[in-house]
């Protein structure tokens, strides 16, 4: 019994023993603070894309090779400066690491071109890597793609002189508040109304904001009378955004010669046959607006008899050419030329040699009866005849001109009276037909001291080929393409 108890002692001494040696252990343990190390890089989040005008303000953070935040660069001894390129302009350009606060420095960035610029830090004369947030990577130089900021105002670009009657290109340009080409237009911008200011009133044309591509639009435009014309353009849902007037001086084309064509295999004596005349200018092209800018064109033929008549006035040419019916007196083999005064070839240029043979009835064999056909309308022509209130007078000119709406060929007439329009005419709408089905529209409405007729085709292009004026009515003959 004694001897038990005296183990049971020892152990209970023993563990006595060993709890105060690890107390004392645990009294001696001491905590460490482990401080960042050396600087190595800036940690930033810097946007990749900013607006142009728009002021960026980003912050740097000093870090070490390993991540951590360097709170207490304030003491260090470190100058740093900003290089840009570009129009990127830095505020400040220069800091030191003194300027930190609390680990932390914010910079300022602007760029009012579009375009890609560039952004790095140098401690003298080497840089320093940035950790840019935005992309994950760690890199000398951040690139930063500048973009064009909203819609502001609109430029146009034209050639500066044109041919009267031609046509010619005008682009339309969306630009913001720094000039820079809004080239994201068509997707976030609106309609556009083109506006061709002309002494004779303002004519407009809309362009969609689809037709847009990087921020360009194309436009063709005419005009037929020589004169001082002005563009402008602006937005459908904003007037204010709008552009400052182009002009562009139209002048007067210069006939260079007339091409005489004589569609009839064979020619009577005293019988009518029909010629076509077109006007060529110093280009060799077709002068579309003879009507407006020409002169009285002489007829000449080669041979002995009288040509009649032997004039076409300009009213008769239509885009450019005269469809006139013409009578020769004599049988003999002739050459027809056209001219106008100043501008007698000695060598015509274009003229045709036709046989004129004697109108001889009696020996014409009578030809061999047919099969009556019921005639059908014709499809590919339509003649479109219109009467004007005797109020107006008898029409004294028409002025023939198009212009492209939506990509279409819009044909327009205007019509001039002897008399003043002092009741205006009621505005009508008359559907052309070829055959059974509508090609398109034929508008009557007013215009300014004019009665304004508009063709509007719809399922393919219509062309005027011919327009006869009375009194106080007018025939004015349609086509369209044929297969």
């Amino acid at each position: 019994m004694i001897k038990s108890y005296i183990q049971t002692a020892k152990i209970y001494l023993f563990l006595i023993f060993m709890s105060t040696l690890v107390s004392v252990g645990l009294s001696r343990a001491e905590q460490v603070y482990v401080k960042p190390g050396n600087f190595s890089y800036f940690d930033a989040y810097i946007p990749i894309y900013i607006t142009a005008g728009q002021k960026v303000t980003f912050t740097l953070r000093p870090t070490d090779a390993y991540g951590n935040f360097i709170n207490n660069f304030s003491y260090y001894d470190k100058k740093f400066l900003v290089r840009s390129t570009g129009e990127l302009a830095v505020d400040p350009a220069l800091f030191s690491s003194k300027d930190f606060k609390d680990g932390s420095f914010s910079i300022t960035i602007e760029d009012n071109e579009a375009g890609v610029a560039t952004l790095s830090i140098l401690e003298g004369s080497y840089p320093v890597p940035i950790k840019n947030e935005a992309t994950g990577s760690m890199m000398p130089v951040v690139s930063i793609k500048v973009v064009n900021g909203p819609v502001y105002k609109f430029a146009i670009e034209a050639p500066s002189t044109v041919e009267a009657g031609r046509d010619f290109v005008a682009k339309v340009i969306a630009l913001d508040k720094y000039g820079n080409v809004v080239k994201n237009y068509a997707s976030i911008g609106s309609d556009v109304v083109v506006e061709l200011k002309t002494p004779n009133g303002t004519l407009p044309y809309t362009v969609h904001a689809y037709k847009f591509k990087n921020g360009i639009a194309d436009i063709v435009l005419r005009y037929d009378t020589p004169s001082k014309v002005a563009i402008d353009a602006y937005e459908v849902n904003n007037r204010k955004i709008s552009s400052q007037d182009y002009y562009v001086d139209l002048y007067s084309p210069k006939p260079s010669r007339f091409k005489v064509e004589i569609p009839e295999s064979t020619i009577s004596a005293g019988e009518p046959f029909e010629v076509y005349v077109t006007a060529y200018d110093q280009d060799g092209q077709v002068i579309r607006n003879y009507n407006i800018v020409g002169k009285t064109v002489h007829l000449v033929a080669s041979g002995t008899g009288k040509l009649i008549p032997d004039i076409i006035p300009p009213e008769d040419f239509i885009n450019g050419t005269a469809k006139v019916s013409l009578i020769y007196t004599k049988s003999e083999p002739i050459t027809i030329s056209a001219y106008i005064e100043g501008m007698v070839p000695k060598k015509p240029a274009q003229t045709f040699q036709k046989e004129v043979t004697k109108l001889q009835p009696k020996s014409i064999p009578k030809p061999k009866k047919k099969e009556v056909v019921k005639p059908q309308k014709n499809i590919y022509k339509e003649v479109a005849s219109l009467e004007f209130p005797k109020a107006y007078g008898s029409i004294r000119k028409y002025d023939y001109s198009t212009k492209f709406v939506d990509g279409r060929r819009i044909g327009i007439i205007d019509v001039f009276f002897t008399r003043r329009i002092k009741h205006p005419i009621a505005r009508t709408v008359k559907p052309l037909y070829f055959g059974k089905e509508a090609f398109g529209r034929l508008i009557v409405q007013n215009g300014k001291d004019t009665v304004v007729i508009v063709l509007v085709p719809e399922k393919e292009d219509l062309y005027v080929t011919d327009i006869k004026k009375h009194n106080n009515s007018m025939d004015i003959t349609i086509e369209r393409p044929r297969p």
